[in-house]
């Protein structure tokens, strides 16, 4: 890889990383911010899920963005868009206003929207054979965030919190800022400046055709079916990874002090990552995309299972059931949407000449759904599955307070079955796909007469080279862009009768 094109790589992978940081590096305190400013504690899903929720519409936008004017274009606007929600909330509690603290995470997960754009570049720069793997190292770039968010946040947690006659100075920075003024200066002194100085633009042979809906009906209706199946997987997956803290404490009363939380986050961040890892070393065509999007599924339905209320008394026991189905339901998200997300930019690449110039967009759209269903998941999960007082117990429950003796968690033997029903029709459905839709073999030429015979004969120079408007760098484009993987490059002569370019789709179930 020349070296160009590994700062690119290195470049969306740290984008990945800081997005996830930005996620995950307010968990340990943003409940708490919400409440000492006196938030309605059943409006805190929402305020979780609300950076998703913008992420998703903002997600497709960014990816049409990145077709009309370029990756670096939008990867920057969307730097500055999450920093302008970072100093929203930095401000929240000084100007004391729940209100800021919603937009904040609002504004930041605009900016989130282009994690998208990873997959683009990544989709637009490696073959269909080495997809997996290259999306399993954006993925664990992001895994990596996910962890690292909880590990950061252990480094502040000694500060003090703020109180309401505390200097204006105390109220900006502390205890529950001071996560989002590091991913502030992250975004504006390393992310920035890596973005506009070392990311280069990549550009590939589709994106001189002009997309037409009329001749993509076909990935129109894949994109329809494995966006359906996508959200409501999410949706699971995130109604309960958002609720650990409620099951720990409320259900198997683990924590009694702040200082304890990191054993939540990190446990769980630590088994995404090291499933991210294995995945990562082992993706590749025989163990499948497909395969790792079944075993996604699987694994968060054994994590469902191993979560629910038992009748059990046995303390160790009880924590062992916990971390293992922490273990699993993470696992299977670094399985599944690896699986599905590489599942999904092939599928892109075999039909290329439907997708066209519009691969952002799709792609866009796809995140879309993922970042929906994080919105969802979390928001309905809180509004049915709550801490409660136990009514066998006479010991005290309190959140507040951290006394966890005395709680328990509101209908989760109901919550936690109708997931894995959900989960197991996704499975269905998806393995069903699969079989029908699922192998497909394209026999597509995106160029035209003119561009075959410009080509570089056998031994030739095997690189094209285009000049970016407006960056006077030049862009290198290596040949398996020019024709799809799984391709026949037609021959001069079954070309000569038409100066069009010729398009020969042909698919096998």
């Amino acid at each position: 890889m020349a070296t160009k094109a590994m700062i690119s790589t290195f470049t969306v992978n740290y984008f990945g990383f800081s997005m996830a940081l930005d996620y995950s590096v307010v968990l340990l305190t943003i409940q708490e911010l919400w409440e000492s400013l006196d938030g309605d504690f059943k409006l805190y899903g929402f305020v979780f899920g609300s950076y998703a929720l913008s992420q998703a519409f903002m997600s497709p936008l960014l990816g049409y963005i990145s077709d009309a004017r370029g990756l670096k274009f939008a990867i920057i606007l969307a730097i500055l868009l999450n920093g302008a929600g970072n100093l929203l909330y930095a401000f929240s509690y000084a100007v004391g206003s729940v209100n800021m603290v919603l937009a904040g995470r609002f504004v930041a997960g605009l900016g989130a929207g282009a994690i998208a754009l990873g997959v683009v570049y990544l989709t637009n720069t490696s073959s269909r054979d080495v997809r997996g793997r290259a999306i399993a190292g954006f993925k664990l770039s992001q895994a990596g965030g996910y962890l690292g968010g909880p590990l950061l946040a252990m480094a502040i947690i000694s500060l003090k919190k703020p109180s309401k006659d505390a200097s204006f100075a105390t109220k900006v920075f502390n205890f529950y800022t001071a996560p989002v003024w590091l991913i502030l200066s992250n975004a504006l002194l390393i992310l920035l400046p890596l973005t506009k100085f070392c990311f280069k633009n990549t550009l590939s042979s589709h994106m001189a055709l002009k997309y037409t809906h009329r001749e993509a009906k076909e990935l129109l209706a894949h994109t329809l079916m494995l966006v359906l199946l996508l959200f409501l997987a999410t949706s699971c997956f995130w109604a309960i990874t958002s609720d650990l803290f409620i099951i720990a404490f409320g259900q198997y009363h683990l924590f009694n002090a702040n200082e304890q939380l990191w054993k939540l986050y990190v446990s769980a961040g630590a088994a995404l990552f090291i499933a991210s890892l294995i995945v990562c070393l082992t993706i590749h065509r025989r163990i499948t995309p497909f395969l790792y999007t079944v075993l996604g599924l699987v694994f968060n339905i054994a994590g469902l299972t191993s979560m629910a209320k038992y009748n059990i008394n046995d303390k160790l026991y009880l924590t062992i059931l916990y971390y293992v189905g922490v273990a699993m339901s993470t696992s299977g998200c670094a399985c599944f949407f690896t699986g599905i997300g590489t599942y999904y930019s092939q599928k892109i690449t075999d039909l290329s000449h439907q997708a066209r110039n519009r691969r952002g967009l799709f792609l866009g759209t796809f995140n879309f759904a993922e970042a929906l269903g994080r919105a969802a998941g979390p928001t309905v999960a809180s509004l049915v599955m709550h801490i409660q007082q136990n009514p066998d117990s006479s010991k005290e429950c309190s959140v507040d307070k951290l006394i966890p003796d005395g709680c328990e968690v509101g209908n989760i033997n109901y919550v936690l079955p109708v997931l894995g029903g959900i989960t197991v029709i996704v499975l269905a459905l998806f393995v069903f796909y699969h079989i029908k839709h699922g192998k497909c073999r394209t026999d597509v030429s995106l160029l035209s007469l003119e561009e075959l015979q410009a080509m570089p004969g056998p031994g030739e120079d095997r690189q094209m080279f285009f000049r970016e408007e407006g960056d006077g760098e030049e862009a290198s484009l290596s040949i398996y862009e020019l024709t799809p993987p799984q391709s026949r490059t037609p021959s001069r002569a079954s070309l000569s009768y038409s100066s069009k370019t010729s398009i020969n789709t042909s698919k096998t179930v």
